[in-house]
């Protein structure tokens, strides 16, 4: 990893997407439970994140392509969002980031 993009991460100015936690952790000896915690926390941030943003489609297979990462990997995000209640759909295209 290049040394300038470490200390954006580091700073908080730049996220790592759920494959650079898994790769960088990997390497760091971080525990495989821990990494699915990191990944998973990612994951809900970045549909969070694309729900919040102006031009938003509330369809699955939109998110994966837009945030790049694999449908299923969206649905359970989605899922464990509506659980925890961070996340609400009012209609099948009105969903609301519930801010706590």
């Amino acid at each position: 990893m290049d040394h300038s993009s470490l200390s954006q991460i580091l700073r908080g100015r730049r996220r790592l997407s759920a494959n650079g936690i898994r790769a960088t952790g990997t390497r760091l000896g971080v525990a495989e439970q821990r990494l699915a915690e990191f990944c998973a926390i990612e994951n809900d941030d970045a549909v969070l994140g694309a729900v919040a943003r102006p031009g938003f489609r509330a369809n699955s297979r939109w998110l994966a392509m837009t945030l790049g990462i694999p449908i299923d990997a969206v649905n359970v995000a989605l899922q464990r969002l509506l659980r925890t209640g961070a996340l609400t759909m009012a209609s099948q295209q009105q969903w609301e980031v519930v801010r706590g």
